[in-house]
């Protein structure tokens, strides 16, 4: 299998826990009980080193505040830091969506080398 591509975009009627409680559901593929910047740290560490088949998770974030930028961000350098394989695009509020040619989006965290994408 190829990677996994999560896509989420924030709406004015989301909690300010709803993308944490997101992202811990998209990587486990189960309805997250439990939510921390921890968790999903763990949870892409072993997603993409420990399960069989092992894969990559690339992160396609829209509409975010500044704090989920920096929270985003933070968790996933501690994942890479213990050996995942991820990547986030993200976009803030007000800004293009990535996916709009010649939006303006910030591309957070380096994106993974070529090999580690196939």
């Amino acid at each position: 299998g190829g990677p996994l591509v999560v896509y989420f975009a924030r709406r004015p009627h989301h909690t300010e826990s709803h993308l944490l409680w997101y992202l811990c559901s998209a990587i486990a593929e189960n309805h997250a009980s439990r939510t921390s910047w921890k968790r999903f740290t763990d949870l892409c560490v072993s997603r993409t080193t420990k399960d069989d088949p092992k894969t990559s998770i690339i992160l396609i974030l829209d509409s975010l505040t500044a704090k989920d930028q920096i929270d985003v961000k933070d968790a996933i350098y501690k994942a890479r830091a213990h050996g995942a394989s991820v990547a986030a695009v993200m976009s803030g509020s007000g800004d293009a969506s990535p996916g709009s040619p010649g939006g303006k989006y910030a591309v957070a965290v380096s994106p993974l080398p070529a090999a580690e994408v196939e």
